[in-house]
Formats: structure tokens, C-alpha cells, sequence
């Protein structure tokens, strides 16, 4: 395998990871712009006193409509709580599973991070040494560790095991996303 096919290599991994890193951080946005959305519910209302719009919005937190008594434009909202008795059980619920899983997004985002740049870090050391390996760059070992000088040098088995741990960490994340997994 040649230096060139290898960078190749790295560098779809790379933007492989980046495009995890985005999309992941724009679920993430959405979940909480989803979760502060009154529009989950749209109501249409007919002579209604007190809804000046005819419409009703209905999120998680709040009902909200324009009052009549109100100038135009002014949205009246009250917020819906767990403890009112007509709540639905599905927005209650909501409340729940939503918030839970804004903060496990970020979780995930953190990690997600964190496993790119310690992956970034272990392709980075494979590269550089499989690159000093292939220009033959000596070691100038002290001569208190008896090590002399190399006539010629190859790759070791830590170079290629390196790069499949790699591979195997990329296929794992394209399998578990792939619609044939469970």
C-alpha cells in the first residue's frame, strides 16, 4: 500500500468524522429548538370570545393564542405543568423524554468529540511513524541502550493493527447506522 492510497485513506475517515461531529451537533440543536416549539398542537377554534386568531397553538410547555382583549399581536401563554389533571399523559411524558434527551444529546456530542480527536490523535502517531518508517528516518539511540544503527527498516505489525483499529471503529459506526441494523 503507498503513502498516497493511505493519506486517501485517513483523510475519508476524517471527513467521515467530522460529518458524525455536524450532524450530531445539529440533532442536537433541533432537539432543543424542538422542545421550545408551542406549534406540536395547532387548533383551529370557530367563535371563540376570547381567541382573536382562531388558532391555538399547543406545545410541551405552553398553550398559547391571541386574545381578543389584547392589541394585535400580543400571545397569550399559560404554561402546561405535569400536575394539571388535563394534561395528556403524551405531553406529559414529553416533558420527561424530551428534556432527558436534550441533556443526553449533549452527552453524546462531548463523547463524540472526545472519541474523534483520540482517534484523530492515534491516526496522527500511525501516520507520522508509518511516514518515518517509509523515509528510513533513523533513531539515535544513546549508546547506554547498546542499539546499533539499522541497515535497512519495514513496518512492524503495530503500524497495520493501528490502522485497522481504526477501520474497525469506522465500521462499527457505519454498521450500527446502517437500516439493516437493529
Amino acid at each position: 500500500m503507498n503513502q498516497c492510497s493511505i493519506m486517501k485513506k485517513c483523510a475519508f475517515i476524517s471527513h467521515f468524522q467530522i460529518a458524525t461531529i455536524f450532524f450530531s451537533i445539529i440533532g442536537w440543536v433541533l432537539c432543543i429548538v424542538a422542545v421550545g416549539f408551542v406549534k406540536w398542537r395547532v387548533w383551529r377554534v370557530d367563535n371563540s370570545p376570547d381567541v382573536s386568531s382562531g388558532i391555538v397553538w399547543i406545545g410541551i410547555w405552553d398553550v398559547c393564542f391571541t386574545l381578543k382583549s389584547f392589541a394585535r399581536g400580543n400571545m397569550h401563554c399559560q404554561k402546561l405543568d405535569i400536575w394539571n389533571h388535563f394534561v395528556p399523559t403524551e405531553i406529559s411524558v414529553s416533558q420527561d423524554l424530551l428534556g432527558l434527551a436534550t441533556v443526553l444529546e449533549a452527552l453524546a456530542v462531548v463523547f463524540i468529540i472526545f472519541a474523534w480527536w483520540s482517534d484523530y490523535r492515534r491516526e496522527l502517531s500511525i501516520i507520522w511513524n508509518l511516514y518515518s518508517i517509509m523515509s528510513n528516518s533513523p533513531i539515535n539511540f544513546p549508546s547506554s541502550y547498546f542499539v546499533p544503527s539499522p541497515n535497512s527498516q519495514h513496518i512492524g505489525t503495530g503500524v497495520p493493527v493501528g490502522f485497522v483499529s481504526g477501520l474497525s471503529l469506522s465500521a462499527a459506526v457505519l454498521l450500527r447506522r446502517s437500516p439493516h441494523s437493529l
